[in-house]
């Protein structure tokens, strides 16, 4: 990581380094020179693209708004309409927290599936996955709504981070729990059921071939028991990926 992408005394990111850091990443997955070649051989103009984020440790750990912003900018360029770009997460008060909208243009929409009011019309009915794992009254895990009737492709930006429950985080969990209700029930005190449980939502179309790239954010990292643990001698952010 370049030693301008994250002020570690003040906490701060540089939005200039990320943008630059995000096109060299780009520019290498692909071979190509310029950044627009790049990302349409990801994304086309007539698109709706779900950008999924990760905001479950909010305000200390969560998908940065910079980072966020440069693939917002990258797709505009390409020529998408702004309200063509949705920014989405589980929960609300999460995405609130972290206040996407004032570092993306305006048009470009928040979405989240579980709201104070409402916990389950985010999701469809009718693309789930059964499962019992401890003999949990309710068994189905739902998919996100917007995946199943909109998103034409999906932009994966997980954090880098510890969880008690799964190990180490990263791109299939972010995609697979976060994009379903109902997913805390597969693991219980020191029974886990997420190894084999996030492999089977990730794979439930349309979600696993809607997602056409993953940009994994290593800004910040959080070990030792995950968002939130509340014993502060294990818990440690914001740090820096070296």
């Amino acid at each position: 990581m370049p030693s301008g992408a994250v002020d570690v005394a003040s906490n701060r990111i540089d939005a200039s380094t990320v943008k630059a850091m995000l096109s060299a990443g780009m520019r290498e997955l692909t071979g190509c020179s310029q950044d627009a070649d790049a990302w349409a051989q990801f994304i086309s103009p007539v698109d709706v693209v779900g950008i999924k984020v990760n905001c479950s440790g909010a305000p200390e750990i969560n998908s940065s708004p910079e980072l966020v912003s440069a693939i917002v900018e990258n797709l505009l360029h390409l020529g998408l309409p702004p309200q063509h770009i949705h920014i989405y997460d589980r929960f609300a008060n999460q995405l609130r927290i972290v206040n996407y909208e004032a570092h993306v243009p305006a048009g470009v929409k928040t979405a989240a599936a579980e709201t104070a009011r409402n916990s389950i019309l985010g999701y469809d009915p009718f693309t789930y996955v059964e499962a019992n794992f401890f003999g949990e009254e309710d068994t189905r895990s739902n998919l996100f709504r917007l995946v199943s009737e909109q998103f034409t492709k999906i932009i994966n930006v997980p954090t880098m981070k510890e969880h008690r429950a799964a190990g180490v985080t990263g791109c299939l969990k972010n995609i697979a729990y976060g994009s379903f209700s109902n997913v805390a029930r597969s693991h219980r005190r020191e029974k886990t059921n997420t190894y084999s449980f996030i492999g089977t939502l990730a794979s439930v179309e349309p979600l696993r071939s809607r997602t056409v790239l993953n940009v994994m954010d290593g800004l910040r990292s959080l070990w030792q028991g995950g968002p939130f643990l509340q014993s502060p001698k294990f818990l440690f952010f914001p740090k820096q990926i070296v």
